[in-house]
């Protein structure tokens, strides 16, 4: 298994999300993250010198490590390097397409049983809406 297919296993064994952050007991020192309905999944107090916390499911606790800080930065790295690599092969057929004349264009979109009056009169929609 992947670590992002070992991710996704813990995330959906977890907790369903949105989680909230709030503050418990009387001091700001205290705090919990609970679920939608306010239902604590992990709380953390601070006494003294000492900082205590307890993870109510196992499932969260692995979910929790899962999703560790290095984890979710490869995670965004990984959608970065991809997002730009689309990006990439969309300008190069951006290029293709504005380096071919108007009846190499129609000759492609007939090839792929495309009517190109239709793509036409998309595109001139596509330049009037901004859409």
């Amino acid at each position: 298994m992947s670590k992002w297919e070992e991710l996704e296993k813990a995330a959906r064994a977890a907790t369903p999300g949105p989680w909230i952050t709030m503050e418990v007991g009387d001091f700001e020192e205290h705090f919990a993250v609970a679920d939608a309905e306010g239902v604590s999944i992990l709380t953390v107090v601070e006494e003294g010198n000492a900082t205590f916390g307890a993870i109510y499911c196992d499932d969260d606790a692995t979910y929790i490590a899962a999703a560790n800080p290095s984890a979710i930065l490869e995670l965004l790295a990984e959608r970065d390097a991809l997002a730009a690599k689309v990006n990439e092969m969309i300008d190069s057929e951006c290029d293709k397409i504005m380096g071919m004349s108007d009846n190499q264009i129609s000759a492609m979109l007939r090839q792929d049983g495309r009517n190109p009056d239709d793509v036409a009169t998309i595109g001139k929609q596509a330049i009037v809406t901004g859409k």
